[in-house]
């Protein structure tokens, strides 16, 4: 056997002494030392041994020497083939294991990849019951839909129907509107021209009366108007424009206004409503007797009465009022106004309030007739300019002129200031509109109320 060869190869070796200079040799000048080699327990010598390390003695020792070192060759590739041996066994072993768990774990992996695909299987088959469902929603949806559109267009189609009939209606109707308005137009336009005319007779008339008057002496005299105006407005709540109940009342008035082309109106409305209410509503008034009525702005003044029952001696002008008002209500309504009438002008410097000595006598006259009648409690001066000049000067300019006469009677003529008023109009109430004959608007004027 191998391993008894390898332990006799051992022992003949140890028992062989190789000296490291050879008795055979020749000799030389240099004697080569002798050395020991030694072994290992095993046999194996502790140093690598090969034939330029080691001198043998003769040829047998040197023969022994090859042959032990191919045993132990031998030996240690035989104990290499072993041990390669055992490591491809335990090789092939971890090869099984591993492929074992390979195998273990493609066994998960289709576990696995069969529940994803069972679970696909079933999501898609919620998904596409799903989408079953909503293509059917959607159809119904979808034919519920054009079902309205066909009956809104069914509806359309029958309100444009409808709409042609009353346009057609509305047409006529328009026509037969627009054919009153238009014959309304004219009387209104028929109107403002027959006022406009009497007034510029008023005005050559007046002329002429105060130059006869001036002539026999007559300054100033107290013209007061008979005349009773029994028609009054009434308005909705908070309403303050003029509505078309109200029209026929406001019509009687600008055709008194125009029988009697000399008389001023006053327009009182009563704040038993409210102040701000009042005011404008015998503002709209006014504008509709100016615009709608033709009668001239210098003929109207608008007041506000103080707080108190409806006044029942007025009697309501005929109008289609609602049941709801009582017959004895009132918001607006109108009275004439008395006027002192001075025959000769107020003269002022050019753009100055101060009164000109020269009309000293006109005021003195005013002054005496307010005298003779201390039942006139209250009298209103008015200042009035024309057109020249910025707006917001002519007003200014009018109240310090209407001042300045108020000022001159009371210090001159002797009156009692709480009598008299003052106001300021500026060019708002022209007398007359024409631009030649804008020297008639400048003028002072003494109204009672």
């Amino acid at each position: 056997s191998s391993s008894s060869s390898s332990s006799s190869a051992a022992s003949a070796a140890r028992r062989l002494s190789i000296q490291t200079s050879c008795e055979a040799a020749p000799p030389s000048k240099t004697r080569r030392r002798s050395k020991d080699i030694a072994f290992a327990a095993d046999g194996t010598p502790n140093e690598p041994l090969s034939l330029e390390t080691v001198s043998f003695s003769s040829r047998a020792a040197r023969a022994l020497f090859l042959w032990c070192s191919r045993v132990i060759v031998h030996s240690e590739a035989q104990q290499s083939s072993v041990e390669a041996r055992a490591n491809g066994h335990r090789a092939i072993q971890e090869l099984e294991r591993l492929c074992d768990e390979a195998a273990t774990k493609v066994s998960k992996a289709c576990d696995r990849v069969a529940d994803a695909q069972a679970e696909y299987e079933q999501r898609a088959a919620e998904l596409k019951a799903k989408a079953d469902k909503e293509v059917f929603e959607l159809s119904a949806k979808e034919a519920a839909e054009k079902e309205i559109v066909e009956k809104e267009a069914a509806a359309k189609e029958c309100a444009r129907r409808k709409l042609d009939e009353e346009a057609q209606q509305e047409n006529a109707a328009g026509a037969t509107e627009s054919a009153a308005a238009s014959s309304q137009c004219d009387e209104t336009r028929e109107r403002r021209e027959r006022m406009r005319k009497a007034h510029e007779r008023e005005i050559e008339r007046r002329e002429l009366h105060d130059r006869t008057q001036l002539q026999e002496g007559t300054l100033a005299t107290l013209e007061e108007v008979d005349i009773v105006i029994k028609q009054k407005l009434v308005f909705s709540n908070g309403v303050a424009v003029v509505e078309d109940l109200n029209v026929p009342a406001l019509i009687c008035v600008a055709d008194l206004m125009l029988e009697y082309p000399s008389i001023k109106v006053g327009v009182d409305a009563n704040c038993m409503y409210g102040v701000k209410l009042a005011t404008d509503r015998a503002k709209h008034v006014l504008d509709w007797l100016v615009q709608q009525g033709g009668v001239s702005a210098s003929r109207l003044r608008a007041t506000v009465q103080a707080d108190q029952p409806a006044n029942k001696s007025f009697v309501s002008a005929p109008s289609r009022r609602s049941a709801s008002v009582s017959s004895d209500e009132w918001h607006v309504r109108f009275h004439c106004i008395a006027e002192i009438k001075i025959t000769d002008r107020v003269e002022f410097d050019g753009g100055n309030e101060e009164v000109r000595s020269s009309s000293s006598a006109v005021l003195a006259a005013v002054a005496d007739v307010l005298k003779k009648r201390p039942d006139i409690k209250r009298l209103t001066i008015e200042g009035h300019t024309c057109v020249d000049g910025p707006l917001e000067w002519n007003d200014v300019l009018s109240r310090n002129r209407a001042t300045s006469v108020r000022d001159f009677l009371v210090s001159k003529c002797g009156l009692s200031s709480s009598r008299l008023h003052t106001l300021g109009h500026g060019p708002a109430m022209p007398v007359d509109e024409t631009y030649s004959r804008r020297h008639r608007n400048r003028r002072v004027e003494f109204l009672v109320y």
